[in-house]
């Protein structure tokens, strides 16, 4: 969000930006330093560049608590390997979910995510609504997270995420792609294996 407001800042001054591959790196922040920006778009500049050094530092500092304090354990290796799964995401998800073998099957472990939409009958027909208010939300977040980065990363997670966009639109899409993630989560943390990727066949579960 900071550096997005940083860019709005840079468009709404006309400036050209150089070609790097970070603007936010080492030669793209001596360039930021630089400007001279009209009015209070200046101090905006300052502030946005001063907080994202401190979220810098923050992040480095968590990282460094993960490799001292979950170092061991096993199930932080096995989500590192997801797709759109990182540091930060993988230790907050072990943490989230402690013991694997608490959920008996991969369906109940999506609806303890929150990832399963919520159903209601009427005229003896079956409907689905928005996800099911209950649940764990930090891993509702996690999985929803990791998918936007998946489709960067995964072709498979690309694949799929395309068929059912075609049909239902980007935000059930994405919430899909997150319970696909959690079973897929489910099954190499009750195998004790790390992600593999495989090719999406269309059309396929």
């Amino acid at each position: 969000m900071t550096k997005n407001r940083i860019h709005q800042l840079i468009d709404r001054n006309h400036v050209r930006i150089p070609k790097v591959k970070d603007l936010f790196g080492a030669t793209g922040r001596k360039f930021l330093q630089g400007l001279n920006l009209s009015g209070i778009d200046q101090k905006l500049l300052e502030d946005h560049l001063e907080l994202l050094d401190t979220l810098h530092e923050r992040i480095r500092k968590t990282e460094a608590w993960i490799e001292k304090e979950l170092k061991d354990n096993p199930l932080i290796g096995v989500l590192n390997t997801l797709p759109g799964f990182g540091k930060i995401l993988s230790a907050l998800a072990t943490l989230e979910i402690d013991d694997i073998s608490r959920f008996r099957t991969p369906a109940k472990f999506a609806s303890y995510c929150g990832l399963i939409p919520s159903t209601f009958g009427s005229g003896g027909k079956i409907y689905h609504g928005d996800l099911i208010p209950t649940g764990n939300r930090w891993l509702r977040y996690i999985f929803i997270e990791a998918s936007w980065s998946a489709l960067r990363s995964s072709p498979y997670c690309r694949g799929y995420f395309d068929r059912i966009k075609y049909r239902k639109g980007s935000n059930t899409a994405i919430v899909a792609v997150a319970r696909r993630l959690s079973e897929i989560a489910y099954h190499c943390l009750k195998g004790e294996r790390y992600y593999v990727e495989h090719p999406y066949i269309p059309y396929a579960r």
